[in-house]
């Protein structure tokens, strides 16, 4: 029962991330990591398929095996999400205390995405 949990939400992050592959609001790259993760511990006959995709494998090996981003990777996620970020602020008319709350965690985003080793 666990491990089809396991295979369920590796299925939803997995989609999740492909979604996001053409859409800069929703980031590709944490579903990903989440369905690895999901698939490892669910199928390791899907994880090892994952792991191996021409497209996804590359950048999910470098995380599991070094933890580490490759820069091209790092400047897409941040030009997304500062781009994401200004469409926000221009199209949604919320307080400016909202906005300065949504900027602090993507700014703690960015700092994560930064502080790890690159590949």
């Amino acid at each position: 029962m666990k491990n089809k949990l396991f295979i369920i939400l590796g299925y939803i992050f997995l989609a999740l991330g492909i979604i996001g592959i053409p859409l800069p609001i929703l980031p590709t790259t944490p579903f990903l990591l989440l369905a690895a993760v999901c698939f490892s511990k669910g199928s390791p006959k899907i994880h090892s398929w994952l792991l191996n995709h021409r497209l996804f494998g590359p950048p999910l090996r470098k995380w599991e095996e070094d933890n580490a981003i490759s820069i091209y990777a790092k400047i897409i996620a941040t030009t997304s999400v500062v781009l994401a970020f200004s469409l926000k602020i221009i199209a949604l008319n919320i307080s400016i205390t909202f906005k300065v709350i949504i900027g602090f965690f993507l700014l703690l985003l960015l700092i994560y995405i930064w502080s790890r080793k690159s590949s």
